[in-house]
């Protein structure tokens, strides 16, 4: 079997499921409506849900962009609209009455935004993502976007996002089925960068820690931190936790190496000095195509881990929950979801106002690996009129990919009885990313879904 840097896989006219599935995109917004257990918490709100484009949005950012005191949202993914194919970037405002409004639109169509043909992170929105963060120290929320071959960093100029890229060319990578995050690695008060993917026309797998750096006056200076030794991964998540509460962030890393039948997930302590070293005691499963989230799910100050994702060790989709004990150890809960996805998300909270944080996986919860099959021909035994008798071959293995198909996503709430268990109390088809906001303005949280039916 060889291995080869690759992506998903293309759909093909005999995946008559995939095509179907994928043409019809939909957001949807949904309002929670009750918390009684056996029933559904929350309805589609169809009025609310016809304002925001169709776009198969890979990222759902909710933050509060004009500083109104009301979170907005932020839509990121790819979609042929008209004559424009691949990535978009738009933004929408919720008033303090739940009236949603459109910001700005296609914020992206300056920018050539490349996807391969074919590839069919096109019918599941893009193989990037948005992170939000005040990186300039100025009190407003900055986008930065990244995937598809492709890194810009929006600046917030009072509600509205800049469309010049304030991420300099020294300091910038042409992304691909990657991950990226905000996080204050150092404890200097600015927030720094980490991301994983592909680069270089999606052939070199890449991860880089950028240190953000503001002088006294205001400057944004950067600088890469060389001194760290981490495996290169795609297709995958990373998050920032302070898991052992020692007062500055730890990393979670989590994807694929260089063949697709890989997966990896590592775990870095941060020490005083803003240096990130790898925990080894940590028994945390390999998986690619991951969704990581960090929350309280037991009440006790610490976080714990729910993550998502395939495993290649016994070729499933899963997702586990870790429970936090004291320091920082994680280990495997005694009850756990039965339900995994792959290219997925996972989003916390308090969906019933018990006290206890609640849990949305979504994504895509069908997923097999393909392959193009070459015939090697050994030796070969014909008759005196030209015929074969025997051959031996050998059969090589070429160009594995992902297939996925079927998205969907499920709530499940926390028992709230001081163990860790959870109940499946509603699913949502179709969607392969969840966001929690709220809409309406009524002090609950209301979601956003974006994907296909």
């Amino acid at each position: 079997m060889i291995g080869t840097v690759s992506g998903l896989k293309p759909l093909n006219r005999s995946m008559f499921l995939n095509r179907n599935f994928f043409f019809k995109i939909s957001f949807l917004i949904l309002l929670v409506q009750r918390a009684v257990f056996s029933e559904e918490v929350f309805e589609i709100d169809a009025d609310r849900s016809s304002i925001l484009q169709n776009i198969i949005s890979s990222d759902i950012g909710i933050a509060d962009l004009n500083n109104d005191g009301v979170n907005d949202i932020i839509l990121s993914g790819y979609n042929k609209i008209g004559n424009q194919e691949g990535l978009f970037l738009n933004t929408y405002s919720i008033s303090s009455t739940g009236v949603i409004d459109t910001l700005q639109m296609n914020l992206l169509s300056n920018y050539f935004t490349y996807i391969p043909e074919n590839h069919s992170s096109k019918y599941i929105g893009g193989d990037g993502g948005l992170s939000l963060g005040d990186y300039d120290r100025d009190g407003l929320i900055d986008v930065l976007i990244h995937g598809a071959e492709f890194m810009l960093l929006t600046r917030n100029l009072g509600g509205n996002l800049s469309t010049n890229n304030y991420m300099p060319g020294d300091f910038s990578e042409s992304l691909g089925e990657s991950s990226l995050q905000w996080g204050d690695v150092d404890n200097d008060g600015d927030l720094d960068l980490f991301w994983m993917g592909l680069k270089n026309g999606r052939t070199t797998i890449t991860n880089k820690l950028l240190l953000n750096q503001i002088d006294f006056e205001g400057n944004t200076n950067w600088a890469f931190d060389n001194s760290i030794v981490m495996p290169d991964l795609r297709n995958g998540a990373l998050a920032w936790e302070d898991i052992d509460l020692d007062g500055d962030l730890d990393l979670l890393t989590s994807g694929q190496q260089l063949t697709v039948e890989s997966g990896v997930t590592k775990l870095y302590l941060n020490d005083p000095l803003g240096r990130l070293g790898e925990d080894t005691n940590q028994e945390i499963a390999a998986l690619k195509g991951t969704a990581i989230c960090f929350s309280d799910l037991d009440n006790d100050t610490d976080s714990d881990l729910i993550i998502s994702g395939y495993s290649p060790i016994d070729s499933s989709l899963k997702t586990l929950i870790y429970i936090n004990e004291p320091t920082g150890n994680f280990r495997l809960a005694d009850e756990q979801i039965n339900f995994g996805t792959i290219f997925g998300s996972i989003k916390a909270i308090d969906i019933n106002m018990d006290g206890f944080k609640d849990i949305a996986i979504s994504g895509a919860v069908q997923h097999s690996i393909n392959y193009d099959s070459i015939y090697l021909i050994d030796t070969l035994q014909m008759s005196e009129q030209g015929d074969v008798l025997e051959a031996d071959t050998t059969v090589l293995l070429l160009n594995p990919r992902d297939s996925v198909w079927a998205l969907e996503g499920k709530i499940f709430l926390n028992s709230g009885n001081g163990e860790i268990e959870f109940n499946d109390i509603q699913t949502i088809e179709g969607a392969r990313t969840i966001s929690f906001v709220d809409v309406n303005q009524d002090k609950k949280p209301d979601i956003i879904a974006s994907g296909t039916t």
